[in-house]
């Protein structure tokens, strides 16, 4: 059954949100059973924070919990409790204004999002351009979409975003660099970190003068060789405060042919999901228009994922991290609350992330040692328990969750964390019915200058015939790490074939366990990696195959 969203269009000068709200009410009434495709007609749509749903949810790796805040996430696209729903744009270009997630899936399943752009009007990411540099003297292009203008003693770049149509006030504000950037060199395709707090540009500037709109020329105390002409800086604000996309406490949920030239806050979120597929999407920015990212951060970020995750097809360029990053959460065993071992008050650790289930009753969890990695065993076999009972927000504390097992686990409470701060005990939890098989085929990872995947999961992980190029960390790179990111997951059967990884600036394939102490055991397990080209952009000291904690690691 198709559903036109613009037969539930009201006022056009607010944007579409509220008409796909109401299309997707319309949708609700119509029998489980039947397949909705809830359509746009070819063209452009703007959606405005301002004017769309609210919902307060707490994402994964983004701001966290302590920052109320952000609590409350603009959906510009919303499907909450849906089912069989395809939202289809048939080619249509879908706008973004202000802090605003594009789309997201809340607790639903089979859904299908297909055939559209997203973009932003005014991107909080700013790029420019260096076009000349001489002597003490630097010429730099602004493209169209930023406001800027030159502060009164001409020392200082004031940036803003679009002003809300409600209040009138700029959507984001900053000046000269921002907070972080990184560079991009056209010429060559490389993009790199860096000194990301420092931007020579904007270092000692003597005088800031406008040539005309969006030519500058800055004037600086002293000559920077660095700032070389065709350079291109890439700089933003650091508070992840809302995801460019979501997916929460959903299945089997499917992203196709969609060209994302910007994703704004964060990248896409998949968290406490099951069985995600992404299916020839395109992660480009739009370089005709002088911008050169199209990411704040990561593109697909998978945190806690049941079932599998399927990339195919894709294509990742100029993001700020991770194209893709899939991964468990460990949390915190704080204290034993009962006598009979079965209650355990845990904890999420890093600071972006908190506020949202991580167990739910029927999950089974497996406990490994913090500061070595290593799992709990018993007489026969790793220490696993099932949860009978949940308690989220544990007294009002969004960070902490208790939790009750199907038979008791006796730890030692004398075993204190080893991390310096931290007055937890020495464990940590994974939630094992929430970790996922993983399928990257056919993918190109460019211009890149963090790892190209990023994957820590205990089911089966196959990375075939993908181009990685450019790319300024290892184009792969396996962790599992208890006391930095708390990102969960130990390998048991890693297939890496018929890649080809060129331009090498270090390994392809990085293996690297990380705890307080020395991993204690191999942690990973049968890492095979064959039949793929290495193609080094320079004489490289590191092998292109490197790592740690592994059983079975086979190159060939």
């Amino acid at each position: 059954m198709k559903i036109n969203i613009l037969d539930f269009l009201k006022e056009r000068d607010r944007g579409y949100s509220e008409a796909f709200f109401q299309a997707v009410e319309y949708a609700k009434t119509i029998p489980a059973g039947v397949k909705k495709t809830l359509y746009f007609p070819k063209g452009i749509y703007d959606f405005y924070a301002d004017y769309s749903p609210v919902r307060e949810v707490y994402v994964s790796n983004t701001c966290g919990p302590q920052h109320q805040e952000y609590k409350n996430k603009h959906i510009a696209i919303l499907l909450e409790g849906a089912e069989n729903i395809t939202v289809d744009g048939n080619g249509s270009e879908f706008i973004m204004h202000g802090d605003i997630t594009t789309f997201a899936a809340l607790n639903c399943h089979d859904i299908v999002f297909k055939n559209f752009v997203l973009d932003h009007a005014s991107p909080s990411v700013v790029d420019i351009v260096v076009e000349k540099a001489e002597d003490h003297t630097v010429e730099i292009s602004i493209p169209d979409c930023y406001i800027y203008e030159i502060s009164p003693d001409k020392k200082d770049l004031i940036w803003k975003g679009e002003a809300s149509p409600v209040t009138g006030k700029p959507y984001w504000e900053g000046k000269n660099n921002l907070v972080y950037n990184q560079k991009y060199m056209a010429k060559t395709g490389r993009t790199w970190r860096g000194d990301t707090r420092k931007c020579e540009v904007f270092e000692d500037v003597e005088t800031i003068e406008e040539i005309k709109k969006g030519l500058l020329r800055i004037t600086l105390k002293e000559k920077v060789d660095t700032a070389i002409e065709g350079i291109c800086y890439q700089m933003r604000n650091i508070m992840r405060t809302t995801p460019g996309a979501l997916i929460a406490e959903s299945k089997n949920i499917t992203m196709k042919n969609v060209r994302v030239k910007y994703f704004h806050g964060f990248g896409l979120v998949g968290q406490m999901s099951k069985n995600l597929f992404f299916r020839d999407c395109t992660f480009v920015p739009p370089y005709e228009t002088g911008r050169t990212t199209a990411g704040f951060a990561d593109y697909l970020h998978l945190s806690s994922i049941g079932g599998k995750v399927e990339v195919t097809g894709c294509r990742f360029e100029n993001s700020h991290d991770d194209p893709i990053n899939l991964h468990g959460t460990f949390l915190q065993v704080m204290e034993v609350l009962d006598k009979e071992n079965t209650e355990f008050l845990l904890r999420y650790m890093h600071h972006e992330t908190g506020g949202f289930a991580q167990y739910y009753i029927g999950n089974t969890v497996e406990f490994s040692m913090q500061d070595t990695l290593v799992t709990l065993k018993e007489d026969d076999g790793i220490a696993q328990r099932v949860v009978v009972a949940v308690e989220n927000n544990y007294k009002n504390d969004k960070r902490l969750i208790k939790i009750k097992l199907s038979a008791p686990l006796l730890l030692d409470q004398t075993n204190k964390s080893k991390i310096e701060g931290n007055n937890g005990l020495n464990y940590v939890v994974e939630n094992v019915t929430y970790t996922a098989s993983l399928l990257v085929r056919d993918c190109v990872f460019e211009k890149i200058p963090t790892r190209g995947i990023l994957v820590t999961t205990r089911k089966d992980v196959l990375i075939e015939n993908n181009l990685f190029k450019n790319l300024d960390m290892a184009g792969i790179s396996i962790s599992c790490d208890g006391s930095n990111w708390y990102e969960s997951g130990r390998t048991k059967n890693v297939i890496i074939r018929n890649n080809r990884f060129l331009e090498l600036t270090t390994m392809a394939v990085f293996i690297c366990p990380t705890a307080e102490g020395l991993p204690g055991d191999r942690i990973h397990k049968r890492i095979l990696v064959e039949n793929n080209e290495f193609h080094a952009a320079k004489e490289m000291k590191e092998p292109f195959v490197h790592g740690w904690g592994v059983e079975e690691l086979i190159v060939r």
